[in-house]
């Protein structure tokens, strides 16, 4: 599986298959960014998501209206996923800024605005609580044939596999 994966990102990288005419606003109509890496779809990690949150955060206390990062915007038309171990890591993260009712209503918002499925496997809290989130989340991309969007360098250099959104976003834009 990691063969044909690392396989598939080469080609993609060599710029072979069909090139996007375009990249407005991230869609690229007929354009199967996932096949062309040889895999499923993308697995996001914690990191890859928080800029959402921080900016619907701001919103939310400064009474704005929420504007998302584009950056996740590119890839609504694509297979992307985030596990329940993403929602409870944000969660931690912002339980005193938020109330526990307005995460809940920005956790459901971000999955429906950007178009994003949750896996909830009770086997992956197990791998988390043994060797932490880190390598449950590899586990998680891995198991599914996701590439692992992360911006943790961290997590980057644990799995050569995974790429930060805008490295991936520059491969993508290398082909037009």
């Amino acid at each position: 599986m990691q063969q044909s994966l690392q396989d598939g990102l080469k080609k993609f990288v060599e710029g072979s298959g069909k090139k996007p005419e375009t990249l407005h606003k991230g869609t690229v109509p007929g354009f199967d960014f996932s096949e062309k890496f040889g895999v499923s779809g993308f697995y996001f990690d914690t990191s890859a998501v928080k800029g959402w949150f921080k900016t619907k955060i701001k919103s939310i206390k400064n009474k704005t209206n929420f504007n998302p990062p584009e950056i996740l915007s590119f890839f609504t038309s694509q297979v992307k996923v985030v596990s329940y171990l993403v929602k409870e890591e944000l969660y931690g993260q912002y339980k005193g800024i938020l109330t526990e009712r307005e995460f809940e209503d920005s956790w459901h918002e971000f999955l429906a605005s950007m178009n994003f499925s949750v896996l909830e496997e009770e086997k992956f809290q197990k791998i988390k609580r043994k060797i932490g989130y880190d390598a449950a989340h590899i586990e998680i991309s891995q198991k599914y044939n996701f590439l692992l969007v992360s911006n943790d360098d961290g997590m980057r250099r644990k799995s050569p596999l995974a790429l930060n959104d805008v490295e991936l976003l520059k491969k993508i834009q290398d082909l037009s």
